[in-house]
């Protein structure tokens, strides 16, 4: 499966130049090889997911990559499809051999659909990566109070997501990186792993600072 259009991609072992028709000039090189299994992590950043594995480097061979339009990767079109081929344009230039995949939230669910594309994969790890629930298989709600939760959630969701619409005021940026050491001391993280994982999603130009992806629309 070849990514539409294809793309450069950012590893945490090198830069990974596709030969293609689009190019970005946001990707640039990663840092090292960290731990034969293939990440893609936490938020499809991977910054912090290959710092977060509890693999042991004896054992695995740990890659983590930026997902199209995440972090220092390029952009482009944005659908399963293309994210699943981006995967499997890394394995194979890296020629990971029947990788296993591991991934949280977005990048859980895609390591699902691997898994399914992949039915002789040596494995696959979902964290927190999973689809909504109809309101009838909510055990203890009723479907009714289950709908009108999500609905209450959503809202939520947007109107966190419409925050980050447009260029974000220093206050904004700052705050954002608050709430991410702060989670960092809850979860028992080094601070500086979550705030560079954050720190590769803002995208300054001009004097403005975006978030990458684009979040406009997200939660309809």
């Amino acid at each position: 499966m070849v990514p539409s259009p294809p793309l450069c991609l950012t590893t945490r072992q090198t830069s990974l130049w596709i030969p293609t028709e689009y190019s970005s000039p946001y990707t640039t090189s990663a840092a090292r090889v960290q731990a034969s299994s293939f990440c893609t992590a936490w938020g499809a950043r991977s910054w912090i997911g290959s710092s977060s594995l509890p693999f042991s480097p004896g054992d695995h061979h740990v890659v983590a990559f930026d997902l199209r339009c995440h972090g220092r990767s390029g952009d482009g079109p944005w659908s399963w499809a293309d994210a699943l081929g981006d995967v499997g344009v890394v394995a194979e230039h890296l020629q990971l051999v029947n990788p296993a995949i591991a991934g949280h939230s977005l990048g859980g669910m895609l390591a699902v659909m691997w898994g399914g594309d992949h039915p002789d994969s040596r494995g696959v790890v979902n964290l927190d990566g999973h689809g909504r629930k109809r309101p009838d298989q909510y055990v203890g709600l009723d479907p009714m109070d289950a709908r009108q939760r999500q609905e209450q959630i959503d809202a939520v969701v947007q109107q966190s997501l419409n925050s980050l619409v447009g260029p974000l005021k220093a206050a904004q940026v700052d705050a954002l990186l608050a709430q991410q050491r702060a989670l960092a001391a809850r979860i028992g993280v080094a601070d500086a792993v979550l705030v560079e994982a954050a720190q590769r999603s803002f995208l300054t130009q001009a004097g403005d600072t975006r978030i990458r992806p684009e979040v406009r629309g997200l939660g309809k």
